[in-house]
């Protein structure tokens, strides 16, 4: 575990340098819940990092307009929920565009994150620690992705 700041931290590093990478291509925002006291508190590191990863490669890369990510972390009683938020291509069109020539790859990045966060929970009982919704408009076009992940936390 590693003070949520330092998480924090390295999270911002991380889009900062994708947003270079793709020329601006998109614009993101982080908001922390003010009740989480950044350095007392401590979380997994590099959990959210998959996720905002595959909402910039997945779905911003391919938007023919300005990307938008929006990481918003809320305080629970047991647990941190970060919501992930992008207005990308959507899942459905990313995996199209990701089978080049009747070739498909398995990432396991999101599979491992959820193993790892089943393991930190330690069997109690939370439900699901990651949600993942295709966001459509009223005519069923997608509008981008939006990701729950419930993270376990332990303060000082």
């Amino acid at each position: 575990m590693i003070p949520f700041a330092e998480d924090m931290e390295a999270l911002k590093l991380y889009v900062e340098l994708e947003k270079l990478r793709f020329g601006n291509k998109f614009d993101f925002n982080i908001k922390t819940d003010p009740e989480i006291e950044s350095e007392v508190t401590f979380v997994p590191p590099m959990l959210i990092q998959t996720f905002a990863e595959n909402a910039i490669l997945h779905g911003l890369k391919n938007l023919d307009k300005k990307g938008e990510l929006r990481i918003i972390y809320t305080l629970q009683k047991e647990y941190i929920i970060c919501e992930i938020v992008d207005n990308g291509i959507g899942r459905e069109k990313a995996a199209y565009l990701k089978k080049p020539a009747g070739k498909s790859k398995k990432s396991l990045g999101t599979e491992i994150t959820k193993e790892r966060l089943n393991l930190l929970f330690d069997k109690k009982e939370v439900g699901d620690v990651v949600i993942i919704e295709d966001l459509k408009d009223e005519k069923g076009n997608s509008t981008g992705t939006k990701v729950l992940v419930k993270i376990p936390y332990e303060t000082e």
